[in-house]
């Protein structure tokens, strides 16, 4: 005999906001990179090799980090919404170095969304917890 339970599920918002959102600017920022780094170079602004390297590196986790939260399987909402702060406090951190270095004033934009995320994470895993 099966029983069904009529307890509905509730489904983290917060979570899939976050993940809808860190996804779209995980995709966004992966091809402005390919862009810069592969199909025109020579658009892209360079200062020097012992700031470049390590910025696009730090700049390239982060992107792999959005890809994660958004894309991942199977991660529980305490892994992902780990990820996700780390990805968030990297981009905080980038961000003074993009505006200072290399003239890029637009990049406090993301900073903005930056700060949204990070109330999103917070919230989905408030809501992780009550379940």
């Amino acid at each position: 005999m099966t029983t069904t339970s009529a307890v509905p599920l509730r489904r983290n918002l917060p979570l899939i906001t976050a993940r809808t959102l860190f996804a779209l600017l995980g995709s966004v920022q992966a091809v402005g990179a390919t862009m810069f780094l592969l199909v025109a170079p020579e658009n892209a602004v360079w200062v020097g090799p012992w700031l470049d390297v390590p910025v696009v590196a730090w700049t390239l986790t982060q992107i792999a980090l959005h890809l994660a939260v958004g894309f991942a399987p199977r991660l529980s909402v305490a892994r992902r919404t780990t990820i996700g702060i780390v990805a968030v406090a990297m981009g905080t951190l980038l961000t003074p170095v993009k505006v200072w270095a290399y003239d890029e004033p637009e990049a406090v934009t993301f900073l903005l969304v930056d700060a949204v995320l990070l109330v999103l994470l917070l919230l989905a895993r408030r809501h992780g917890r009550d379940r």
